[in-house]
């Protein structure tokens, strides 16, 4: 084999990581970094930054090498024309439960809530959660009497842009006198933050897992979503929460980011997983959502676990598993 031969074969043994970054998401000042820190991890892989545009399926180095592309969203017009791909999809919750049950994860008992067809909910307390069965930002979740739950159309734009009509029906989990969650946001499995968030103190505080008839409330449509106005986000570094979210991530593990919320049950102290966030709308790190957090908090994702560093591992890794 001559010179030139022989670089041919080296450029050949070379893999393509095509990332691709959408503006409104805060990719755009983070996949520089990520893409800096695999250059100098793994100089045998070359990230490439590119649009969700028909013509980013044509670089170069994603034709002529064996390539993994990569979305946090779903690729609405680039298609690859070669390689391995991994993207964010959203599924509805049901299908989210039923992979976490597939794996033994811990969740929450549940059923589906569909028009003309009224569950059996004797197995469940007297106080369950309603939410749509395609939801976001914990919109139109709520708690309610057992003997009370029918079908009524959901309320989320998701919903309505789906057509899927149904609701979850799932044990309420009482996780303290104000609402309180937990999420891991996960690359491939790998805990690039976690946070705590509790419900705002100024709400009506909830005394025990049947407390909704305190003060004449009945319960019917109360809200016990911990994310909202005037809530408190710190950083998480609770060894079962990471633990948990690096599990379920297995669930959907060709979907590579996703934001598993989880909950405390504050009389036993059990974990569940309550939403995998298949969308993928959880790089937060430089999102404005996630700016907001941060700074109202006086918290930093990315100096947490040195996230960015983490994400540029986790890629390392499945570039070398999946390229192709």
């Amino acid at each position: 084999m001559d010179g030139t031969q022989s670089i041919t074969a080296h450029r050949r043994e070379r893999k393509t990581l095509m990332l691709v970054a959408r503006k409104r998401r805060g990719h755009d000042s983070d996949f520089p970094i990520i893409a800096g820190w695999i250059r100098r991890m793994a100089p045998e892989i070359e990230p490439v930054l590119v649009r969700d545009f028909p013509l980013s399926a044509l670089h170069p180095l994603a034709l002529l090498r064996p390539t993994l592309s990569v979305c946090f969203d779903s690729l609405r017009r680039m298609r690859p024309l070669r390689g391995t791909v991994c993207q964010n999809k959203l599924l509805p919750k049901s299908e989210e439960y039923r992979r976490l049950e597939a794996l033994d994860i811990p969740i929450p008992n549940w059923c589906l809530l569909q028009p003309n067809a009224q569950p059996d909910l004797s197995e469940f307390d007297k106080y369950v959660v309603v939410k749509p069965d395609v939801g976001s930002r914990g919109a139109d979740v709520k708690i309610k009497r057992r003997s009370r739950v029918r079908w009524t159309p959901p309320k989320t734009d998701r919903a309505a842009k789906l057509g899927n009509n149904d609701k979850i029906v799932q044990q309420f989990i009482y996780t303290g006198k104000w609402p309180t969650s937990y999420r891991a946001t996960t690359l491939f499995g790998k805990v690039l933050f976690a946070w705590k968030v509790e419900a705002s103190r100024e709400r009506r505080e909830l005394r025990s897992h049947d407390g909704f008839g305190e003060g004449g409330h009945d319960g019917g449509g109360l809200s016990i979503a911990s994310s909202g106005s005037g809530s408190r986000f710190t950083l998480c570094d609770e060894t079962d929460v990471l633990a948990l979210g690096q599990q379920a991530h297995a669930a959907l593990p060709d979907h590579p980011l996703l934001g598993i919320d989880m909950v405390r049950d504050a009389n036993t102290g059990k974990l569940y997983v309550v939403e995998l966030n298949s969308c993928g709308t959880v790089w937060h790190f430089s999102s404005q959502t996630g700016k907001s957090i941060q700074r109202d908090n006086q918290i930093d994702f990315a100096t947490q676990f040195d996230g960015l560093r983490l994400a540029a591992e986790a890629l390392v890794g499945e570039v070398h598993r999946r390229a192709a």
